[in-house]
């Protein structure tokens, strides 16, 4: 009876120790969350500049919400038409820097700087934004839920 009690309470702490442990783990590090999100903001990049707005669809989450410091917040709908509608064409290149990464369970927000060059009007310009994107997972993909942003500087005196 003793050693049956020894070998219960054994398991028992071994089986706390390990989840204790898995939970710290977690399901994807932070390391292997700021990849996967990455890889869709590269995606959503490419598809504004090619006007793709399909691709877009399956970056933006339906509920998606978009502001920006000159604008009222709009919906993903309503976002995707002004993409497509000024960005494909105009824009060259779009490139980020400055990332910061904050990850919660299934939510991570990401704090970057967005270079854009292009031409406006026939006349070239580049312009550094501000992003603040809130993302989600659901069935295993991250979707973007909102995008927060607003120009910093215009580059080269433009």
């Amino acid at each position: 009876m003793v050693r049956h009690l020894f070998v219960t309470t054994v398991c028992f702490f071994a089986a706390v120790v390990c989840s204790g442990a898995m939970a710290e783990a977690g399901p994807s590090s932070k390391v292997e969350v700021d990849q996967e999100i990455h890889a869709v903001e590269l995606k959503w990049i490419q598809a504004e500049l090619d006007g793709d707005a399909e691709t877009l669809r399956s970056i933006l989450h339906e509920d998606f919400q978009a502001s920006s410091s000159d604008r009222e917040p709009v919906d993903r709908e309503t976002f995707i038409a002004r993409v497509t509608g000024y960005i494909a064409g105009q824009h060259v290149s779009q490139a980020l820097s400055n990332r910061h990464l904050v990850v919660n369970g299934d939510t991570a927000v990401v704090l970057e700087d967005d270079t854009l060059r292009g031409t406006n009007e026939g006349k070239p310009f580049s312009v550094v934004m501000r992003l603040n994107a809130t993302y989600v997972k659901r069935d295993g993909r991250w979707r973007a839920l909102t995008l927060q942003s607003h120009a910093l500087a215009p580059l080269d005196g433009n």
